[in-house]
This record gives C-alpha cells, sequence and structure tokens, in this order.
C-alpha cells in the first residue's frame, strides 16, 4: 500500500524574516520494509522532510520548514507498506505549523577578526587595517587622522607597564581641536533585534573632553547612541540597535577636545573590540527545545548519553536543573583545554532521564525554561556513549515576561471637559538613592524618606499627581516625568549631566535637605558653588558642622530676586524672612518644627525652576499642602492622552459621552530587553452593560455579531479565566452563564463608539507575538446619551401660587422666587455628564404710556387734559396707599374722547410719576390694554454649572443634591432663582422667562418658556341685596340695611387688573365672629355669591333649626 494524507493549501506568504515549525506527535510500529515519510509540497513538486521506520512510542517531532517562508505549501504524511508483513502501523496526532518571531543567533560581524592573507586563519586584532574582514576595513578621519597619538590608530596600551594589545587609540592634544573619528564598515540589511558592544576605557582630566558613539543610518543622518564625559575604566557598553532594523548602518566613534584642553598622558580613549550581534527573543518561561541525536544516521550511531547545559542571567550564573549538577572538570573526556566546560558547573540531561522528553533510547529532547526577564546567555554541549562531544553552543536570548499595559484614550466629541473626569496631570518622580547611591561630591548618608514624599503626593485631594518612584537618573527615564523630587539625597555622578539636560528643557527640582548639594553641584543656586558640594556654607546658623552645610536663604535672598517663596517656618530663619524682596510671598509656616529653613521657588535662568525646601527628614502633616505646592504651583499640567490601567482605577475617567469615541494603545514596557515588534497587532475588548429597560445585564459582542472572536481561541500565557471560559454566576453578573460560558471579544482595529446609553462595564487587555498576556482592565464607565431636563418652581414666601390652566400662567406675589432648576440625565446618576451651562432671559410685558394734566392732585373722579384740550375723564380709581392724593401706585379708570380714543384704550392705568407745573402732570401707564411690547429686564444671559454661589440680590446660583437611594448615588441639581420683584420698581405685571439648558454632552432639551404674573393688588369687592331690603342713612352719614331673614346678600368680587389671578374665595364675617366661607374657586360645596341673615345664623349656632 501507498496511503497518503494530505493538508490543504498552507499559506506562508507574508512572513519573512519569521520561522516556521512543523510540530506533530505520533507513534509506530512498521515491519521491514515499511516507510513512514513526511513531505512537503512547493513549487510545483514533492519534496522530502523526514521519514520513520521500524517501532517508536509516541514523541513529538520537530521539523523546521523556515526555507518556504514566502511559497503556498501543503503537507503530506504518506506511508509506504510492502506485501511481506503487516504490523501495527503508524498513527499521528496534534499536527501544528507554528510561525515563530524567536530564533537562534542570526549574525555577528567578525569586526575583531583579521586575516594576514586571504587563506590564512583570522586571529583577534582591532582595529583591522588591510580590508581582509568580513565586512571591510576600518576608516579614520578628522584633524589628525594619520597622526601617531592624536589621531585614531592602533597602538601600545596608555598604560604604565607598557604591555601591547590589541586596541584603536587616540590621546587628547592641548594646542588643537579635536574631532577624531573612527569608522567602521558598513553592515547592510541589519537584522533584528542588533546590539552593538565594545570593551572600552575613558579617561578624561579636562572638563572639554567628550567621547561619543554614533550611528550613520542609510540616509546618512547622524544618531548619537551614547556620549561619555567622565571616566570609564575597562568597561562594556551595550547599546540596542533595535529602531535601525533593516537599515545599512555604520557607527562611528567620535573623540573630542577643545582648544586649551586634553591632555596626552590624561585624556584618551581605548577601544578593545567591537561586536554587532543579534539574537532572538523568548517569552519568560517559554521553552526552548533542545533535541541531540547521534552521527552518523546509521547503525554506526552509538546514541547520545547526555545533554550538558547552563546559563548566565545578567552576566551572573543562575539555577537551572538536570539529572545531576555537576564541575565540568567531572565530564568524561573534558580536559583542561576546554576551558569553557572544564572551569563551570553544568547540568546534565541524561538519556531517558527524568528529563528526557524523548523515550527513544539514545535521543535525548529536553526543554530549558529561563524565568527571568533581559539578557540570559545558554550554553549546551551533548556527548555520545563513546565520549564524543558536540560542539559549545552559546546563544544570547533576550527574555519578556512582562505582559503590555493597556492604555485607553477618548477622543472627546463637541463638548467641553466633563468635571467628573479628569484631564490633566502633573508628573512626578521621586528618586530612591538606596539602590544607586549618591554622588561623589556628598558626604552625607544615603538614606532617604521617598516613601514619605510619596505617601503626600499619592493623598493628593485634588488628584493632580501621577507620582512614581525611580532608581535611576537617565535621561530616557526622565524625560516622562515634568518634576523631579530628590527628598534627602544626591545625584549620582553618571547621572548629572542626564539630569541637568532633562532640566534644561524648563522642569521642575523639589530639592529636599541634603539633596541640595546636587542644587549647588550644579550651579542651580549661585554660580561660586558650582562643582563643588557647598563646602563651608550653611543652612542656617544651628545646622550641624559638617560638609552639606548649604546655606540657601542668604546667597539666594541676597544674589537673586525670588519669584515665589512657598513657605516658611519660624526660629532663627526669620531673621532672612525679613532681607526678602518685596515680590516674595510667605505662604505657610511650620508649627511642629521651628528648625526648617524655609523653602524657596527660584527660575533658574535658561533652566526649569527649582525648589529647596528645608530639613525635611520627617514630613509633618502642615506640610503636606506645601510639598503639593512645591510640585503644583506655576507648573503647567499635562493633559492626559492616554489613561493607565492605575488611572483607570483611581477613577480619573469616569463619564462619556455617546458620540465620544475610545481608542488604545498597547504600551510594552519594562527594563532594556523589550519585544520590540507587532505590540499594536493583539489587543481585544468587550463590554458589558445594564439594559434598564429589561433589568438584564447584556454583554457584546456575542457569537453573532461579525467579527466576534471566541476567547478559547486567544492563546494565553495567563488569566484564561478572564479571557477564554468562564461558567461562574458571579463573573456574568449575577446571571446565567451565556454562550456556553465562552468568553467572547472583539479584536481592536480601529477607536469604536458604544452603541447603548448608561452604565458600562469594559474590558480590555492585550498580549505581545511572545504571548505575554495582561490581565484584562475592567472600566466602570457611564454613557449620557441623554439630554438634561428642567423646570420652573417657586419658592413662596407669602401668599399662594396659581395656575391657570387655560392660560399657561403662573400667578404669585411679588415677594417670591422663581426658580429655574435642572439636572441632567439618564436617571442613573453614574451616567450623568452634568449641567454645563443654562442660557436664560427674563421679559416684562410693557404697554403704552400717556402724559396727562390734571386741576387737582386730589383723588376724585374728573377731566384729565392733553395740550390744554379735554382728552378724555376719570370714572374710577383705587387710592392705593389711602392718603386721597394722586401718587405713585395709585390707578384710575379712565374713559378717553375722540381723537384720543383712537391711541389709547378706555381701562385701568397705573401712575407711574406726577409733579406740579401750572397743572399737575401725571404720567400713566396701561395695565388693562392689549397693546404694548416685551421689554428684556434680563438679557440672554449664561449660568455656568461652576459659578455656584453667584448672588446679586436679585439672581442668584446655587446646587444642592438628593440621595438617589436606587442607584445609591447622589444625583447634582442646577438651580438660578430669580426675584422679579427686585428687578423693578413697580413689579406688577405680566413677564416671560425663557431658558435653555446645556449638559456636558453638549445636548439641550431646547428653549423653554413660561408666562408668569406678580399680582400686587388684592380683589375688591361690591355689596348688593335682593327685595326686600330698606336703605336708611342715618345720622353721621352711615349707611344702614334693613333686611329680612331670608333676604339675599349679594357679594360680588372682581379682580381689575391685567395682572390679577382672579378670585379665589369670598367670606364674610359678623362682628366678634368667626370668618365664614362663602364661595370658593372649584369648590361644590361653597359655590354661591350670596348669603341670608338665617344661614348665617344657623353656621354661627351650629344648629341647623336655628331662626
Amino acid at each position: 500500500m501507498n496511503d497518503a494524507l494530505i493538508s490543504q493549501d498552507i499559506d506562508l506568504t507574508g512572513y519573512a524574516g519569521k520561522k516556521a515549525m512543523l510540530m506533530f506527535w505520533h507513534k509506530y510500529d512498521m515491519s521491514s520494509g515499511d516507510t513512514a515519510y513526511v513531505e512537503i509540497y512547493a513549487d510545483g513538486t514533492w519534496q522530502y522532510l523526514a521519514s520513520y521506520s521500524y517501532d517508536r512510542d509516541w514523541v513529538q517531532e520537530f521539523i523546521d520548514i523556515s526555507n518556504y517562508i514566502g511559497k503556498v505549501i501543503k503537507i503530506r504524511f504518506r506511508f509506504y507498506s510492502n506485501s511481506a508483513g503487516t504490523d501495527f502501523g503508524w498513527i499521528i496526532d496534534d499536527i501544528k505549523l507554528e510561525i515563530r518571531e524567536v530564533s537562534d543567533a542570526v549574525f555577528e560581524d567578525n569586526f575583531d577578526m583579521y586575516k594576514h592573507t586571504v587563506s590564512s586563519t583570522a586571529v583577534p586584532r582591532f582595529p583591522p587595517t588591510d580590508g581582509l574582514t568580513e565586512y571591510g576595513d576600518w576608516s579614520i578621519d578628522g584633524y589628525w587622522a594619520g597622526y601617531s597619538y592624536y589621531g585614531w590608530e592602533q597602538y601600545v596600551s596608555p598604560w604604565s607597564d607598557g604591555t601591547i594589545i590589541d586596541a584603536a587609540v587616540v590621546h587628547g592634544y592641548k594646542w588643537s581641536n579635536q574631532d577624531e573619528i573612527l569608522y567602521s564598515p558598513v553592515i547592510y540589511d541589519l537584522p533584528k533585534f542588533s546590539n552593538l558592544t565594545f570593551r572600552h576605557y575613558f579617561e578624561r582630566t579636562y572638563s572639554n573632553v567628550y567621547a561619543y558613539v554614533y550611528l550613520i543610518d542609510e540616509s546618512g543622518e547622524w544618531h548619537l547612541l551614547k556620549s561619555f564625559s567622565s571616566d570609564v575604566h575597562d568597561n562594556v557598553e551595550d547599546i540596542s540597535l533595535w529602531d535601525y532594523y533593516g537599515q545599512d548602518i555604520q557607527i562611528a566613534f567620535v573623540f573630542q577636545t577643545a582648544y586649551g584642553y586634553g591632555h596626552f598622558e590624561d585624556d584618551y580613549w581605548a577601544i578593545f573590540w567591537v561586536d554587532i550581534t543579534s539574537y532572538g527573543f523568548l517569552r519568560a518561561c517559554a521553552p526552548i527545545t533542545i533535541n541531540s541525536y547521534d552521527m552518523p544516521l546509521n547503525d554506526c550511531a552509538v546514541g547520545v548519553d547526555a545533554i550538558y547545559w547552563r546559563y548566565e542571567w545578567n552576566g551572573e550564573e543562575e539555577e537551572g536543573y538536570g539529572d545531576e549538577y555537576l564541575c565540568g572538570c567531572e565530564i568524561p573526556g573534558i580536559t583542561p583545554e576546554d576551558e569553557e566546560i572544564y572551569e563551570y558547573w553544568w547540568y546534565a540531561i541524561y538519556d531517558n532521564g527524568e528529563y528526557d522528553k524523548d523515550e527513544r533510547v539514545g535521543y535525548i529532547s529536553f526543554e530549558a525554561h529561563l524565568p527571568e526577564n533581559c539578557t540570559h546567555d545558554l550554553y549546551y554541549f551533548a556527548k555520545d556513549k563513546l565520549c564524543h562531544s558536540s560542539e559549545l553552543v552559546h546563544e544570547r536570548w533576550y527574555v519578556d515576561g512582562i505582559a503590555p499595559e493597556t492604555w485607553l484614550g477618548i477622543s472627546w466629541g463637541e463638548h467641553p471637559p466633563i468635571p467628573r473626569n479628569q484631564y490633566y496631570v502633573i508628573r512626578v518622580a521621586i528618586y530612591d538613592s538606596s539602590i544607586n547611591g549618591v554622588g561623589s561630591y556628598f558626604t552625607g548618608g544615603v538614606s532617604n524618606n521617598y516613601d514619605e514624599f510619596y505617601y503626600v503626593l499619592t493623598n493628593d485631594p485634588l488628584g493632580r499627581f501621577i507620582v512614581n518612584v525611580i532608581t535611576s537618573l537617565d535621561y530616557s527615564t526622565l524625560q516622562n516625568y515634568d518634576v523631579l523630587v530628590l527628598p534627602d539625597n544626591a545625584v549620582p555622578n553618571q547621572w548629572v549631566d542626564d539630569v541637568d539636560a532633562w532640566f534644561d528643557e524648563g522642569k521642575r527640582i523639589i530639592a529636599g535637605d541634603s539633596a541640595v548639594c546636587f542644587a549647588a553641584y550644579s550651579g542651580y543656586m549661585w554660580p561660586g558653588a558650582v562643582g563643588t558640594n557647598g563646602k563651608d556654607t550653611y543652612w542656617d546658623y544651628n545646622s550641624q558642622p559638617n560638609d552639606q552645610r548649604i546655606e540657601i536663604s542668604h546667597p539666594i535672598t541676597s544674589g537673586y530676586t525670588v519669584g515665589q517663596i512657598i513657605s516658611s517656618v519660624s526660629g532663627d530663619a526669620q531673621m532672612y524672612i525679613d532681607m526678602l524682596p518685596d515680590n516674595a510671598v510667605v505662604l505657610t509656616v511650620s508649627d511642629e518644627d521651628d528648625s526648617n529653613a524655609y523653602v524657596v521657588y527660584r527660575e533658574v535662568p535658561g533652566k526649569g525652576s527649582i525648589v529647596v525646601l528645608g530639613v525635611y527628614d520627617t514630613l509633618y502633616s502642615d506640610e503636606y499642602e506645601l510639598i503639593r505646592n512645591a510640585c503644583s504651583w506655576n507648573i503647567s499640567a499635562v493633559e492626559i492622552e492616554y489613561y493607565t490601567p492605575e488611572m483607570i482605577e483611581e477613577g480619573m475617567l469616569n463619564v462619556i459621552c455617546i458620540n465620544d469615541d475610545v481608542h488604545f494603545y498597547a504600551n510594552h514596557y519594562g527594563e532594556a530587553c523589550v519585544y520590540p515588534y507587532n505590540w499594536q497587532n493583539n489587543t481585544y475588548y468587550r463590554w458589558v452593560w445594564y439594559n434598564e429597560t429589561s433589568g438584564q445585564y447584556e454583554f457584546y459582542p456575542t457569537p453573532d455579531t461579525p467579527g466576534a472572536i471566541n476567547g478559547s481561541q486567544i492563546a494565553v500565557s495567563s488569566h484564561a479565566d478572564k479571557i477564554q471560559f468562564n461558567n461562574d454566576y458571579d463573573f456574568w453578573f449575577g446571571q446565567a452563564p451565556p454562550f456556553g460560558g465562552y468568553i467572547y471579544w472583539m479584536h481592536y482595529d480601529e477607536p469604536f463608539y458604544f452603541t447603548e446609553g448608561c452604565e458600562h462595564w469594559l474590558y480590555y487587555f492585550s498580549k505581545d507575538d511572545l504571548c505575554n498576556t495582561e490581565e484584562p482592565v475592567e472600566w466602570h464607565v457611564g454613557v449620557d446619551d441623554m439630554e438634561p431636563v428642567s423646570n420652573l418652581e417657586f419658592d413662596i414666601t407669602n401668599g399662594w401660587l396659581y395656575y391657570n390652566e387655560t392660560s399657561n400662567v403662573y400667578y404669585f406675589q411679588n415677594c417670591s422666587w422663581l426658580v429655574i432648576n435642572t439636572t441632567d440625565m439618564p436617571a442613573n446618576p453614574l451616567c450623568q455628564t452634568g449641567i454645563w451651562y443654562v442660557n436664560y432671559t427674563v421679559w416684562r410685558w410693557v404697554t403704552k404710556e400717556a402724559d396727562i394734566k390734571l386741576i387737582s392732585n386730589q383723588i376724585k373722579k374728573g377731566t384729565i387734559y392733553i395740550g390744554g384740550e379735554v382728552a378724555g375723564s376719570i370714572t374710577d380709581y383705587i387710592d392705593t396707599n389711602g392718603d386721597g392724593l394722586w401718587s405713585y401706585c395709585d390707578y384710575m379708570y379712565i374713559e378717553w374722547l375722540a381723537p384720543y380714543n383712537g391711541i389709547y384704550n378706555d381701562g385701568w392705568y397705573h401712575v407711574e410719576s406726577i409733579s406740579f407745573v401750572g397743572y399737575y402732570n401725571v404720567k400713566v401707564r396701561e395695565v388693562m390694554g392689549g397693546a404694548g411690547n416685551w421689554e428684556a429686564l434680563i438679557p440672554w444671559t449664561t449660568a455656568y454649572e461652576w459659578e455656584d454661589g453667584f448672588d446679586n440680590g436679585s439672581v442668584k446660583y446655587d446646587k444642592y443634591y438628593e440621595y438617589d437611594e436606587e442607584y445609591e448615588e447622589w444625583r447634582e441639581y442646577f438651580r438660578i432663582w430669580i426675584h422679579l420683584g427686585s428687578l423693578v420698581d413697580y413689579s406688577c405685571g405680566k413677564y416671560e422667562i425663557h431658558w435653555q439648558v446645556y449638559d456636558y454632552n453638549n445636548m439641550t432639551e431646547g428653549e423653554k418658556k413660561q408666562d408668569v404674573v406678580i399680582d400686587c393688588t388684592p380683589p375688591r369687592t361690591k355689596k348688593e341685596f335682593s327685595m326686600p331690603y330698606v336703605e336708611e342713612t342715618i345720622a353721621g352719614g352711615e349707611t344702614i340695611h334693613w333686611v329680612t331673614p331670608t333676604t339675599q346678600i349679594w357679594l360680588n368680587a372682581s379682580e381689575d387688573f391685567i395682572w390679577d389671578s382672579g378670585v379665589n374665595e369670598i367670606w364674610y364675617q359678623f362682628w366678634n365672629e368667626e370668618p365664614i366661607l362663602l364661595w370658593k374657586r372649584g369648590d361644590e360645596t361653597h359655590n354661591k355669591n350670596y348669603f341670608t341673615i338665617e344661614e348665617a345664623v344657623r353656621i354661627i349656632l351650629n344648629d341647623p333649626d336655628a331662626t
């Protein structure tokens, strides 16, 4: 038989630079003459990969098919069996084709290997000079190129012992400028993960002597890789070139001096060797499979006896594992000449031992795991059963075991910042000197109270700071911060230039206690201290006599203009407070420690700002705000572009609008060994939202959502219970697990919007191509998709509020407040962005005015005149104050004569003013006529919610809160109070209120309006009688009406003015008796306009039969 199992087409295009590995498990038992073949189809033909015969138990095979990257292939498992016999056959399982990003060492430069002739053996020599390296010759340039000593040359060691070494050396020359360059050959198509390493010795006594390492890219641009401005004694540098992958590059070593600087013996640079290497990347604890089998591949092979291995992490020997741990000197066949094996300890993996995964005799398959992050050097070799040894293999692996961290960003829509969110932050770094120590110029101790500063800043009530404790002060670290806090420590020498370069960018340094040594050393406080630790100067007169005695107060206040004094204390520092310039401000005084020197703020010309604190060995509670002020005063906070998981957890982003889109950035961070490729390709998200209509939690995506991915299909290194599958009710918000418990995700490709409003839980995570997997971040966020709501309310301080439904008008007295009350929706307070502002205006209805003349100022009926002619007559009147004289606020009823009856309406008029010039000149205004116009009392005005507390007597703004029991949150209301009675002298009349409310979602319910009337005159009542009755006037002019017990006495009430709300109740009362309600609007019990004496007696006596 000759049967085959053939795969479908497998597309390997698009994987250039990667590795393809075919893996499968199998076992077989074949009779003589039977063979199992693994073959690959490419370029139109089937090609051999591997074959198997005889028998073997289950084993996993690895076949490298990287040579077929870029092609479309098929895999065939073919079994050939003759007719001679029959055995069990061939069983295959778990077939995988894996595309790998990692690889063995792929490149070494051979820069320091030199051949005297083409056929001779290469020997170490640096730098080669005749072009016989693999990559071509090195070259030199500069003012002194080709000269001994002062240009680059291969030279005798500069050390006093006179040893000859193979090194490139250049010396300083005091009497000339130097710009001496040593160029490497060009490296074409730089591989991934390449690093530049070199061993060197740099000696510097003059300040203007520098050494630089540059990379020249294929466009000719120079990139500074590293600079040296202090002594380096026999060090190996390791510099990443990952950013220049795929380019043709060249390395340049540049030695520079200025005229008058540079000494032949004391200033020089020696480079002993240079390497550029490229190695693979690996996830922490991911397996490295080491397979070994004996040669030749026939019956002459005796089989592998053991694999020996060890590894170093960051240059230090680390603990591994194996069947035995033994010295290389104990391994059979290893001699002292094998010094790279003989002098080290090794872990042995024996054939068919505990760690051998290949059950065949003579074959070993072993998995090595490298658990730590960053650089690992892996060494291994194998021995067969006759003590033949393989070559020693040395591989360097960059191990990245840190998962990416997903940052969340919002593209805000057309609306302002929402107060419930934090948009700006000050980035603060606090240096902990306990790891890397302090500068040599500093003679104090290394202890510091960085943790106290950390506590104070991270517990800022305003949440202004993002704080990290750092242990190195290199520029690449500092560039991520706005403020550097040095709490009672100094900057180590190797980082002084880095801090200064960062400070040049206008940053801020907080120097506490002994850290002022760095401020003095760098010249930030006064020029005389540059390069010193400020010896023999003092904090104040009470300082201890030691070398950190820095006087802050006198040099600053006497020699400079102080922009601001952040704080001060009492004690002997008070004498310096009296010396401060006029523009200095003392804000705080410590009550608990009067020995502290006061705190000085200074703008350093051409640099940033520095705040020098006093003796802060302990931070007292009344100094907390001082520290926060020092980090924030007069400094621009940075707008938050992305929110880290910590910022999300701290509640810095709580609500967004329905049109705000969400986007992600996968930040891959860690130490030096960070896998640099394809970070952005593996971010996933999903969300849960609460459907308030159904009362159920709903999940997005579902299996039916286009593009949804079942989490079980996402390979993860951890957190599978939050990514792949979970059937716990709590995980699904107390509901039965949907989708069979499988968790579905969307792959992040572009920004997205939430499709529903209100309460959401967004989950998101990233993984890198090494499968380091982040724990999903949970963001509990409200989504505002509704406009705000408002209504008009009244604070009635006297009388009642009356609403006329027919005319849609509210009536109230002039001492009342009307209130525009606003709040945001949805009903769930968690989802509200809040009220942004309210536009409002108040209009008053104004009618016509008339100027009339009266002969007398006595209130009575009579003639009125305009321009000397009769214009009409007063037929009724109201004496408001009862003085019998016309005055402001009295009323007259005018009936007009022609031609004035065509201009004015008959009706009630209000007296606006009165004066006397021959006649009584009276200005009156119509109050009942329909003709007139609206006049703005308050023009359109904007009230912002942050103006809470505004009060000018007539208008005021405030907020109040109500606790929502359902959501267990407080709902905020923003109100505008308007007192119409305070806006004009005479407030009676009709008004119209217009307003429009906007929330921070920039949504509005639209303009609303309401008519209101201030009713400031009581109704009038007229008494009438039905027959029989007799009217009699008695002595004194009093009128008496004689009636029978059943005579109907009518009480006719009226409201005469346009602002009147109408009669609501009519009461009558007999002397010394309680009032009796006769009529009430809408009251069927009291619906008559008359009463009789008989009815009144029965009510008073509470006796229905009384007469």
